[in-house]
């Protein structure tokens, strides 16, 4: 509706307000303009109300009766739960999103770690691998298991027209009539710049804003999602490819990396860590690595130590070298190394983060995934 549109309605509802008035000022007046009335002065409310944000006060919230969310994969997804897997190309993404979902579909645990309290159907949209590809995977994690609770998309079972675009309207629509035939609990979105593909600069907030209302439609279905993203190549090696309004409405976000000494002969090897959480903390956002037995499709997990360094930061940083120093000693609380260091505590807190990131060259460096130094 444009300005003038809205001007044009304003004018009509003054001059309906106008006669409603000089109308209610006959009085005593029949019943039949009495209900007209009535009539009138709802559609006037109700067209105000249109014009409104929905609201609720804090006091209204606080003792309003909510349903809990159920449980999908203790600890941390649950119905309307939004999630990010986002890793660099080739480390393992789709074996975590593939594991996931075998777990969610046949009520069984993944990585030894999270369990599905029981069976839920999972639609896997996938955009990028081969059919061939796709069942060799599904093949080693015995996938077969899960029956007919993993509904799979992918672009190879109608060759003949192009892929699902959750871009458009139309893409949408698809994906949310196959949510309502199959009675769908959880959607895997693997990945964002398969499906994904909204003109030249499909990272830009503006672009953004189309699949973050489609995420958020599906939390209103009060459905558990797994978006799958490519790491950015930026100086903030925890964010997906482009733009960080991608995470704004996310409840978790997972990253995956190479472990330390990492060989390709090793396989599908990675650390995830959490890198946004919502609600948890301790043991169930604790880092872990985690390496698939090519020959008995079952993961090997044991918790992640970060090695100690000066990531991130260069040679000449003496206040980081400092806080260095205090960490290898043993002294872990950041108000401890302050008084010891002189370091400012906000500082020292935010060496730490660096210091268990690990990521540096032997010189202290930073080093993003691709080579390039920051």
């Amino acid at each position: 509706m444009t300005d003038n549109d809205y001007t044009y309605q304003q004018e009509i509802e003054d001059k309906l307000e106008q006669v409603s008035r000089k109308a209610a000022a006959f009085n005593p007046h029949p019943p039949e303009m009495e209900e007209m009335l009535k009539k009138d002065r709802a559609n006037r409310a109700a067209l105000k109300a249109d014009k409104l944000l929905p609201i609720i006060t804090a006091g209204q919230l606080v003792n309003k009766e909510l349903p809990p969310a159920e449980i999908l994969l203790s600890p941390w997804l649950r119905r309307g739960t939004l999630a990010l897997v986002a890793a660099p190309a080739g480390v393992g993404k789709t074996w975590v999103a593939l594991t996931l979902t075998q777990a969610l579909a046949t009520g069984s645990e993944a990585f030894g770690r999270w369990e599905a309290p029981k069976p839920r159907r999972v639609l896997f949209l996938d955009g990028e691998m081969s059919l061939q590809a796709m069942q060799e995977r599904l093949k080693m994690l015995q996938a077969d298991k899960a029956g007919d609770n993993v509904i799979l998309y992918n672009p190879d079972l109608d060759p003949d027209s192009p892929s699902v675009n959750i871009a458009d309207a139309e893409g949408q629509r698809r994906i949310m009539n196959t949510i309502e035939e199959y009675s769908v609990d959880c959607v895997v979105v693997d990945n964002v710049a398969a499906l994904y593909r909204n003109g030249e600069n499909s990272n830009s907030v503006e672009s953004w804003g189309v699949m973050q209302e489609f995420l958020l439609k599906l939390r209103r279905e009060k459905l558990g999602v797994l978006v799958i993203d490519h790491i950015g190549k930026s100086k903030d090696a925890n964010s997906a490819r482009g733009t960080s309004a991608k995470s704004d409405v996310l409840d978790f976000a997972l990253m995956l990396r190479r472990p330390d000494g990492y060989q390709q002969e090793n396989g599908a090897q990675f650390v995830v860590e959490f890198t946004k959480n919502r609600g948890l903390y301790g043991d169930d956002v604790r880092a872990f690595v985690a390496a698939l037995d090519p020959i008995t499709g079952q993961w090997n997990t044991e918790d992640y130590s970060a090695p100690c360094n000066t990531a991130g930061r260069p040679k000449n940083d003496a206040n980081y070298h400092a806080v260095v120093e205090a960490f290898n000693a043993g002294i872990t609380s950041p108000k401890a190394i302050s008084e010891q260091t002189g370091v400012p505590e906000r500082s020292v807190a935010r060496y730490i983060k660096d210091i268990r990131t690990g990521w540096a060259d032997a010189d202290g460096y930073h080093v993003d995934d691709f080579g390039d130094y920051q």
